[in-house]
């Protein structure tokens, strides 16, 4: 990878800004640039497959905030999750893992879905606790 190349980093499609011995150091969506010291841990380049498996996990972002949004979950830890399977995805090697990979991100999410929905129906002499 190289300046200038569009890569997808943490599941978006972005352009690398600035590298420096072969670490990405900045990346830009053309709205907003996110810098570090290293990003290359989650950058991969733009292929179809990478393409695919980030709008994979974005569908299910965005499905559990429309269904768990009232509720004060730890998103910030939700969100790295979310990125540590999307970059086992992105690194699978053979149909059997990719499978795989697609199985437990999907997993992880309904489990959120399910246990939020679960909390919602929760109530306290007749009151429910969330809305």
């Amino acid at each position: 990878m190289e300046t200038g190349d569009w890569i997808v980093c943490e599941h978006k499609v972005q352009v690398i800004k600035k590298m420096d011995n072969n670490r990405v150091q900045e990346v830009s969506d053309g709205s907003f640039s996110t810098g570090s010291w290293d990003l290359s841990d989650v950058c991969f380049p733009l292929t179809l497959k990478t393409k695919k498996i980030s709008c994979f996990v974005e569908e299910w972002k965005l499905e559990c905030h429309d269904k768990c949004s009232s509720l004060n979950l730890n998103w910030p830890d939700i969100s790295r999750h979310f990125t540590d399977l999307w970059v086992r995805a992105c690194k699978t090697q053979t149909e059997e893992e990719e499978i795989s990979a697609y199985k437990a991100i999907s997993d992880f999410a309904k489990k959120l879905i399910a246990i939020a929905e679960k909390k919602k129906e929760e109530t306290i002499d007749g009151i429910k606790l969330f809305r």
